[in-house]
Parts: C-alpha cells; sequence; structure tokens
C-alpha cells in the first residue's frame, strides 16, 4: 500500500482543495512559465505493536520484540526448573495455539492483534522428587518424581512404577 505524501509545482507545494492521502485535487497558480510538477509518494510502513514476554526463574521465553498485525508469532519456552511443566501460554489472557511440547521445551503460536501484547505462562504439574525409605510397604533404594495431585495406592509395595 502506499499514500500521497507531497505534490509540488515548480518546488512549491500545492495546496489540496479535494481528496485525502490516496489522491486528490491539487491548486496552484500557474505562472508565465512552463511548470514541473512533482509527486511525492511513500509505502506505507506497517505499525508494529510490542510483544511484552515475562521473566521467570521457572523458564525462559524466546519471542519477537515487535510485530505487525495479522503476523504469525512463534514462543518458544524452555523450563530451566525441571519441577515445573509449561500447561499454557496467553497473549492478552487469549490462548495461544500449542505447536508443541516435550519435557523441556514448549512451542506455541498466535496471530498479532493490532495492540501491545504481553504473555502469560502457566505453570502447573508442579512435581516433587520423593525418594523413599526402607518400611513395611516400599521397595528399597528407589525414587521418584511425584505430579500434584497424583494418587500412589495406600499399600503398594511397588510406588516406583504406580
Amino acid at each position: 500500500n502506499h499514500y500521497l505524501k507531497f505534490v509540488s509545482a515548480n518546488g512549491v507545494a500545492c495546496e489540496q482543495v479535494a481528496g485525502d492521502t490516496r489522491g486528490g485535487t491539487f491548486e496552484f497558480v500557474m505562472p508565465e512559465r512552463d511548470v514541473t510538477l512533482g509527486v511525492i509518494i511513500q509505502e506505507f510502513k506497517p505499525e508494529e505493536y510490542p510483544i511484552n514476554a515475562p521473566v521467570s526463574q521457572e523458564y525462559t521465553v524466546a519471542v519477537a520484540k515487535t510485530a505487525v498485525a495479522g503476523e504469525v508469532v512463534d514462543v518458544e519456552i524452555v523450563v530451566t526448573n525441571g519441577m515445573f511443566a509449561v500447561s499454557a501460554c496467553l497473549f492478552n489472557d487469549t490462548p495461544c495455539e500449542l505447536v508443541s511440547s516435550g519435557t523441556v521445551t514448549w512451542k506455541y503460536r498466535f496471530t498479532m492483534p493490532a495492540e501491545e501484547v504481553t504473555l502469560t505462562v502457566a505453570t502447573d504439574l508442579e512435581r516433587h522428587l520423593i525418594s523413599l525409605k526402607q518400611g513395611e510397604h516400599t521397595v528399597s533404594g528407589c525414587s521418584t518424581v511425584a505430579t500434584i495431585g497424583r494418587r500412589f495406592p495406600r499399600y503398594s509395595t511397588n510406588v516406583c512404577t504406580a
């Protein structure tokens, strides 16, 4: 897209009497000599909007600092603390599309709106290392990672594979 920036006659600005930046009618006083008209047309530079990424000790976020409205923006979240997992990524409280997930890296994307964006990363599945001690209903030398909310059988003899 382009717009009309300036019209001149022999280097002197013409007066626009009708129209807008897409075109219009211009006037100038005709001198007693030839006139050279000048027209400056400029390309629209799409407006870029900022993207604000969260900072955390549990993860890092890689994303562009700005984007143009309508552009697809990729977000990569890498968990730096193995005791957390990413459950969601939102832009301005709207869920991003999950592209891929793993044990350490999650990839999301969203379409940039015509406004500033603030990303939010939700973590859950907080995990805690469980080291079991020898007892009546345990297996010795065993440890596992448990996710909050996961139930273990009360009298299991093999909790590590439960």
